[in-house]
């Protein structure tokens, strides 16, 4: 994105880390000199202190500091809780897709038509073949029959 306030403009900003007493006995200092981008990531979770100020391009020209501004990131959090956190989501989430795909398969009766019943084998030898046979009697021909003789062999 083009802006005159990163073109025109530099910028200065002081992060100052609090230890974790919350007292600056002795604090981590950062400071970042001419910063081009419209964010900054914080290297570590914790309570930050943070000033700004800005300088003109043309007549570099600094103005005075920002009031500080205090920001805090994570500190009740370790990182075995975030682990076991994620590790649950995860896992309830693996659980809730696993029950809506059974829920959604039991509905649509998807496993009878994919996996249709097998129709029973016949047994050969076990199952009487005489059970479905039909009798069939010899009926008179329509046809009239006509008979020959044999008048001489040769």
């Amino acid at each position: 994105m083009f802006s005159h306030f990163t073109k025109d403009f530099e910028y200065d900003l002081h992060i100052l880390k609090e230890s974790q007493s919350g007292k600056n006995k002795n604090p981590e200092v950062f400071t970042a000199k001419d910063i081009k981008t419209e964010f900054y990531t914080l290297p570590n979770p914790g309570a930050y202190t943070v000033q700004i100020r800005v300088r003109a391009d043309l007549l570099n020209l600094a103005s005075a500091w920002s009031t500080p501004k205090r920001f805090v990131c994570d500190t009740d959090e370790d990182k075995r809780t975030r682990v076991w956190r994620t590790a649950l989501l995860v896992a309830l989430g693996t659980l809730v897709m696993a029950l809506g795909t059974f829920f959604f398969c039991k509905k649509c009766s998807l496993p009878q038509k994919l996996f249709p019943p097998i129709p029973k084998m016949k047994d050969p030898i076990g199952d009487n073949p005489h059970d479905d046979m039909m009798a069939w009697e010899a009926a008179q021909d329509d046809c009239p029959v006509t008979q020959l003789q044999i008048l001489a062999e040769k």
